[in-house]
């Protein structure tokens, strides 16, 4: 059995508004290194239990290598061993209003995967490939993956691919 795939947004979904917020108010100064720790829990409980692997698909991988970013995500007290890649960047073509993020989730899993791998997407964006909806868990940018539902929802689109 392949292991099962998180393609992983960062701001809205471990770096949440409420959380940014929240530093403020505590500390007054906020970072989006520090992020929300109940989002974070509940990512390496996921990949724990279905012992997924995370694909970063954040902008921050722009900014960062994909060891920078293991090192942010152990920071945060989320495995690094986690974390095994970044999806390709692909710049919008002609008709920028077609582009969406699902169009670099798609090579990666035609390039990495096969028929047996399930996967979920994490994002506070819904711009997806049509194909992608059933496996896209959409979070509000204030909370992030710190809801009980988000975690609902991505186990379950986890257990029904890896039921096909």
């Amino acid at each position: 059995m392949v292991n099962p795939i998180i393609f992983l947004d960062l701001d809205g979904v471990l770096n949440t508004i409420n959380h940014l917020k929240r530093q403020k108010i505590e500390s007054g100064k906020a970072t989006n290194k520090v992020w929300d720790p109940t989002a974070c829990k509940h990512i390496s409980l996921l990949c724990e239990h279905y012992n997924a692997k995370i694909v970063i698909t954040s902008s921050w991988r722009h900014e960062y290598t994909l060891e920078q970013l293991q090192e942010f995500f152990k920071s945060n007290n989320i495995s690094d061993k986690f974390i095994i890649d970044v999806t390709n960047s692909i710049a919008p073509q002609h008709d920028g209003n077609n582009y969406c993020r699902g169009h670099e989730v798609e090579p990666w899993l035609e390039n990495n995967s096969n028929e047996e791998t399930s996967y979920v997407i994490i994002d506070d964006e819904a711009k997806f490939l049509e194909s992608q909806q059933n496996y896209l868990v959409r979070v509000d940018k204030h909370k992030g993956f710190s809801t009980k539902e988000a975690v609902i929802n991505a186990s379950n689109i986890l257990e029904d691919n890896s039921n096909r």
